[in-house]
């Protein structure tokens, strides 16, 4: 009687086999290291795109240099790509304007500022190197990035808004004496040009005997209008909400709340609860803001110098509360 033998010799096979595998796993992991890596180089593009965008239609308020000043704003949004290694570079002739979402897109010298509503931002195409896929004979991959941005849709509300209003009739403003604090705005609201906020305190014109353009949220007086205009309130508001005027002057409360966005905390306000602003110097034009040409204070919260104001009708107003439309 014989013992079969082991059959020894089908150990080698095991080997090139699992070595074999061992080479498609390593592929298979290189091919999703690889795709991973032009995944989010696609969305910081992406994002990049999408901020200039942004800060182009921004600037597009139809004034004679809108277009040239939202170009410039849109190549002067910073933003990184490739793990955050890369400054993204936008050419002045990828971020081109139309009338129509459809296009035909131009050029800021060739369209014209009165009929654009699109912006256009295009960022070429940008070679990324590859980690795996050299070993294929693939060295790189070609990158782009393209968005379009324009006028939204009509708001049905409006959110993170301050308690002061603007009329926006021009029935209660000085049409005689321009030098007036009264004297009457362009009612089409021409960007650049100053506007009044706030009435200054008795013996000018008043919206109504004791309203000042002051808001009621549904707080418990000056205190909270304080917080609101500090940046404290966070809520959305409809027409037909049922806000009032606040009556009365509140001038203290009311420049505290305006003075924490420029770094001045009084009246119970802290930094901790209400950050200022990014640039808190002297008086400085929109575009030189938001392309951030002065920025003394980097550490604060950009924005904070921007404000979300309703504009009411202060027709028939009278003296106490009055509902606002």
């Amino acid at each position: 009687m014989k013992i079969a033998r082991p059959i020894r010799g089908e150990r080698g096979s095991i080997l090139v086999i699992t070595a074999l595998s061992l080479v498609a796993l390593v592929g298979f992991v290189g091919l999703a290291l690889d795709l991973g890596h032009l995944y989010v180089v696609k969305t910081e593009l992406q994002n990049a795109a999408d901020a200039a965008a942004l800060a182009a239609a921004e600037m597009m308020d139809k004034s004679t240099d809108s277009l040239i000043n939202g170009r410039a704003a849109a190549m002067a949004v910073p933003n990184k790509f490739n793990f955050q290694k890369q400054d993204v570079s936008i050419a002045s002739t990828n971020v081109t304007f139309s009338a129509q979402l459809s296009g035909p897109y131009v050029g800021a010298e060739a369209a014209d500022p009165a009929t654009t509503r699109f912006v256009r931002v295009a960022i070429s195409p940008q070679a990324i190197d590859l980690w795996f896929a050299p070993v294929l004979e693939i060295l790189s991959a070609q990158v782009p990035a393209m968005a379009v941005a324009g006028p939204s849709s009509a708001l049905q509300e409006a959110c993170d808004l301050i308690p002061l209003a603007v009329c926006e009739d021009t029935t209660r403003c000085n049409f005689a004496d321009p030098d007036d604090p009264l004297a009457c705005p362009d009612p089409e609201f021409v960007p650049g040009e100053m506007y009044t906020v706030k009435l200054p305190p008795a013996g000018f014109n008043e919206a109504s005997p004791g309203n000042y353009l002051v808001l009621d949220f549904g707080g418990s007086g000056f205190a909270d209008v304080r917080e609101w205009i500090a940046g404290g309130y966070t809520g959305c508001e409809e027409l037909g909400d049922g806000i009032t005027t606040q009556p009365g002057q509140g001038a203290g409360p009311v420049s505290q709340g305006f003075n924490t966005r420029f770094g001045e905390y009084k009246g119970g306000l802290s930094e901790a609860d209400y950050s200022h602003d990014t640039d808190v110097s002297a008086p400085i034009s929109y575009s030189a803001y938001t392309n951030g040409a002065d920025n003394p204070h980097g550490d604060g919260e950009f924005g904070r110098r921007v404000l979300a104001v309703p504009l009411v009708d202060c027709t028939n107003w009278d003296g106490g509360k009055n509902p606002v439309t």
